[in-house]
């Protein structure tokens, strides 16, 4: 089997450059080059795509003839009509519609541009509340905050919850409807439910507290919170 630069030297010898082009087109090797010859052959099999992209298909498969010319050192290449064999086919013009009495039919009606819309000026925005975090909250809030949620950092929803709780709102019990919360967490969760609901602020404080794994770790936290919004909301009544 004869190599393949010797067949792409002789066609372009005998003035086949398209031939030629496709064979170096199906190099193996990951060049530059090999990969300019294998976008110029694509621009040449394929022009009306490369048009549709925005790139000029003769202009790469000139390009690629050129660096073939280069890298195998080749006649000097002089881009000609005839490189590009393929031509876009040229879409007539459609003939005018008719009815069914053969009379042309109305143009279509050509809708007239609706005014445009003023727009409204809008209301200046009302400034946001400071958000509470580490560095805005005072260092009893964030002592209290690291004792109840029992971690090394504090974040601003703790912060916000632990407020909340202080004002009198009941927190919300974790979630349990991911797979994961088996009866060893929902059954204590249903307990600390019921006495929350009861206000039965002994009973959370003596409720047995497991702090080994994280969803133990959720349910502790509330019920810290739930003892905090019940001592406020005693102390409200009592006023």
């Amino acid at each position: 089997m004869r190599p393949k630069l010797d067949q792409l030297r002789e066609a372009w010898a005998a003035g086949d450059k398209t031939a030629a082009l496709r064979i170096a087109s199906r190099f193996h090797d990951r060049s530059l080059e090999t990969a300019t010859f294998s976008r110029g052959w694509d621009a040449h099999s394929n022009p009306d795509f490369y048009r549709q992209i925005g790139k000029d298909p003769a202009a790469l498969v000139a390009a690629a003839l050129a660096a073939m010319a280069r890298k195998f050192k080749l006649t000097p290449y002089q881009p000609t009509e005839t490189d590009m064999t393929k031509k876009t086919k040229t879409k007539r013009a459609a003939p005018p519609r008719k009815n069914r009495r053969g009379k042309a039919a109305p143009a279509k009606r050509v809708a007239k541009a609706k005014p445009k819309a003023v727009a409204k000026r809008k209301a200046p925005a009302k400034a946001a509340a400071p958000v509470l975090n580490a560095a805005t909250a005072t260092k009893a809030q964030v002592a209290e905050a690291l004792k109840i949620f029992s971690g090394q950092r504090v974040t601003p929803r703790q912060l916000a919850a632990l407020e909340a709780a202080k004002a009198g709102v009941m927190p919300e019990p974790p979630d349990c409807s991911a797979p994961s919360w088996t009866p060893p967490y929902t059954r204590p969760r249903q307990a600390l439910i019921d006495l929350a609901a009861a206000g039965d602020v002994p009973g959370l404080k003596a409720f047995p507290a497991k702090t080994y794994d994280s969803g133990f770790l959720a349910l502790d936290r509330y019920r810290r919170l739930c003892i905090v919004a019940l001592t406020a909301k005693a102390a409200g009544g009592r006023r």
